[in-house]
């Protein structure tokens, strides 16, 4: 049908229309832009509520005790059906950290998470020996509350992480380091096994999503406790995952939630029958203490996201374009060029109401 001068006049009006808007959008200066709040980074996980986030939790429990909070914060968005436990898996050799994890999967009505053990000859007895008190409470855990491991026919945790890698839809599994990595270095180099033909390296690409990172200290080089290693761990691993690891890792700095207390109501508010209250009393030797929340903003991040509708925002990506590199020494620093796999995440949230928030979540009763 012929256009009507009229007809083709609204056409014209409709192509020139956005245009004009997308020109007055990109009208701020440089200055402007580089100044403003930060935005989500490109392939940082916005909200996502569709189906519950798969995860594997890499812990070095033990250590510290923010672990056993950032499980509980993970137990508790589970309830919430915005997680699936996949595994559990220690990256410290303390033959009682695994029957720990269990403790705590078995409180939370979850007794059948695989759990596994690095088989590297480091920290087989895990304390904080940073500290001037610093108890084994990764033996009272295993010791003292239900579970069912035996330190006899624990799997390592690399078969853990591979079978239940294979088990999964491509693309879904969101793996959350908190603790060192040489888990994560020797998945990389696994080969072929009975759960999957595939390569270390390929079963990773193919499966995980991301890596949630705890770590990568900004601004400054620094030694990152849990990139350099620690006492008897080199830093060969994590430096292997921060240059090698086949999809975006995700490093959530000390500094993002460092300083903002958590746990100080587990004692008032759960029952003497939770071994997260019981490992923070055991930390502090006294009940009523808070820990800083490094690794429940990990866990937090990982399943939520940047934000949650009845929440609001936590965090934003950092706009800064840099790759995180770590030598031999130990020494890490976010340097340029920028590489599209490492992002850097920062919280946006005041730290009262995010620690109003974790604290909801690591002392919520167990839904089953």
């Amino acid at each position: 049908m012929a256009q009507t001068p009229l007809n083709m006049a609204s056409r014209l009006l409709l192509l020139v229309a956005p245009l004009c808007l997308l020109a007055a959008c990109n009208s701020g200066t440089q200055e402007e832009l580089s100044t403003a709040t930060p935005q989500p980074a490109e392939g940082l996980l916005e909200t996502q509520y569709e189906e519950a986030v798969r995860v594997i939790l890499d812990t070095d429990l033990g250590i510290d005790v923010d672990d056993a909070g950032a499980l509980a914060v993970l137990h508790a968005l589970a309830d919430k059906g915005e997680a699936r436990i996949l595994a559990t898996v220690a990256n410290v050799n303390d033959p009682h950290a695994p029957g720990a994890l269990d403790a705590i999967n078995t409180y939370y009505g979850r007794p059948n998470i695989p759990v596994g053990r690095n088989p590297r000859k480091q920290f087989s007895v895990a304390t904080p020996w940073w500290r001037e008190h610093h108890p084994r409470f990764v033996k009272d855990l295993d010791l003292q509350f239900p579970e069912d491991t035996s330190i006899y026919n624990l799997k390592t945790a690399v078969s853990v992480y591979r079978k239940a890698l294979a088990a999964q839809p491509d693309g879904s599994v969101t793996v959350i380091s908190i603790g060192f990595m040489p888990n994560l270095a020797d998945l990389m180099a696994s080969g072929s096994d009975s759960y999957s033909s595939l390569s270390g390296m390929a079963l990773i690409r193919r499966k995980v999503k991301r890596l949630v990172v705890m770590g990568g200290t900004y601004p400054g080089s620094d030694r990152d406790l849990y990139l350099k290693g620690a006492l008897d761990i080199s830093p060969s691993p994590a430096i292997r995952v921060i240059n090698d690891w086949p999809t975006t890792i995700v490093f959530t700095a000390g500094n993002v939630c460092g300083g903002i207390s958590t746990g100080q109501t587990l004692a008032s508010r759960t029952p003497r029958s939770n071994p997260v209250r019981a490992a923070y009393t055991l930390f502090f030797n006294k009940e009523g203490v808070g820990r800083d929340s490094w690794d429940l903003c990990s866990v937090l991040y990982a399943v939520r996201g940047l934000s949650h509708p009845g929440d609001g925002t936590y965090f934003a990506g950092s706009e800064t374009g840099r790759h995180l590199t770590l030598n031999m020494d130990g020494v890490s620093a976010w340097r340029t060029p920028s590489d599209p796999l490492h992002k850097r995440l920062v919280r946006v949230m005041s730290s009262s109401t995010i620690a109003a928030k974790l604290e909801a979540l690591v002392t919520k009763a167990p839904a089953n």
